[in-house]
């Protein structure tokens, strides 16, 4: 069960890298600190793509995957970053994005691993 969900979430983390050098943006927020935050920062490292810190209000830790957590977003942070999730709490995630209201909900990026929940 955990390889294949390690190949679903790998493949589903090639996609948005590409989605995002489409887009030209080479710095991401990731949201939520998970195992899925673990394989998409091999797949963004890999493309060059600069992960600026980890989004989750309800982390224990001020670090996670060699990244720093913050608990809050502000306009600043996400002015040149995507957006992307890593957590599979992502209807939460969501809503604590939309919260802060500093982010453009259609420029959040969800991976296809966590549309099918």
């Amino acid at each position: 069960r955990s390889l294949s969900l390690y190949r679903e979430a790998s493949s589903a983390y090639s996609d948005c890298v590409n989605q995002l050098l489409e887009q030209n943006k080479t710095t991401v927020i990731l949201c939520g600190a998970s195992e899925l935050t673990e394989i998409a920062s091999l797949w963004l490292e890999r493309a060059g793509v600069k992960v600026k810190f980890i989004f989750d209000q309800d982390a224990t830790k001020s670090r996670y995957a060699h990244y720093d957590i913050a608990h809050s977003l502000s306009e600043t942070d996400i002015k040149e970053a995507a957006l992307l999730l890593t957590t599979m709490q992502k209807d939460r995630m969501l809503e604590l994005i939309d919260a802060t209201g500093v982010a453009d909900m259609a420029h959040v990026i969800v991976p296809s691993i966590l549309q099918q929940q």
